[in-house]
């Protein structure tokens, strides 16, 4: 397996901020968004290579030790790790806790492999408009939710927003339809962090728009800055 770092913290983004949890940061990932802030998992290196029962056995004793509420698989891209389910069932059969996976949601076959091991998705719908490489994974996006909702899995929809240029329309769009095709009982939104300290107007503004969208098609939604970002910064 290729993982960054295994820590205990509490969680600071989303739904659950707040929650005691134990994060399990992987390496690697298939997208570039411009406004990535734990950059320093995207590449892979020779040291990020861990054999999987040395990772079970150190979560193991990290449960034991902080008894967290959950078990973050987080990155990079979690679903990009060939053995994720085989790690996940190792974890489950020795021990009871949640699995909150953290995803970019482009992976659906991948998706398919450990849907029914986990507990919550944070499904982090991309914007096109933030990925360098301008890729669009909204389909995916679309058919990992529905996966959740057949397998009756907590699922809940968060989205960056930046404030680098003014959301175009057509972009504002097919965030609507995306909402409306999944009809998601929960969105965070989430100000992109630099932007948001910085009081950026742009980013207001694409809040603003996203917002007065969504809310003709989400019964709840939340405006959630990243706690360990605004309570502490280091740039």
């Amino acid at each position: 397996m290729n993982i960054k770092e295994v820590f205990f913290s509490y969680q600071a983004e989303g739904l659950y901020i707040g929650s005691p949890t134990l994060f399990i940061r992987f390496a690697g990932c298939n997208l570039n968004c411009y406004y990535c802030d734990t950059k320093y998992a995207k590449k892979i290196l020779r040291r990020d290579k861990v054999d999987t029962e040395t990772v079970v056995k150190e979560v193991l004793r990290y449960i034991k030790k902080y008894k967290p509420e959950f078990i973050s698989l987080t990155g990079g891209e979690p679903l990009l790790q060939k053995d994720l389910s085989q790690f996940v069932k190792k974890i489950k059969e020795k021990c009871k806790i949640k699995i909150y996976l953290e995803t970019n949601a482009s992976l659906v076959k991948q998706f398919k492999d450990v849907v029914d091991l986990i507990d919550v998705c944070a499904v982090n719908l991309k914007i096109p408009d933030d990925d360098l490489n301008k890729k669009n994974v909204l389909i995916e996006a679309q058919k990992i939710v529905n996966l959740c909702k057949k397998k009756e899995k907590e699922f809940f929809i968060k989205i960056v927003v930046c404030g680098k240029k003014l959301y175009k329309n057509s972009t504002l769009k097919k965030i609507c339809q995306f909402l409306i095709k999944t009809k998601p009982k929960v969105l965070i939104l989430q100000p992109e962090t630099v932007g948001f300290k910085k009081k950026n107007k742009k980013l207001f503004f694409n809040l603003t728009k996203i917002f007065e969208f969504a809310k003709k098609h989400v019964l709840s939604i939340h405006i959630i800055p990243q706690l360990h970002r605004t309570v502490y910064y280091i740039k």
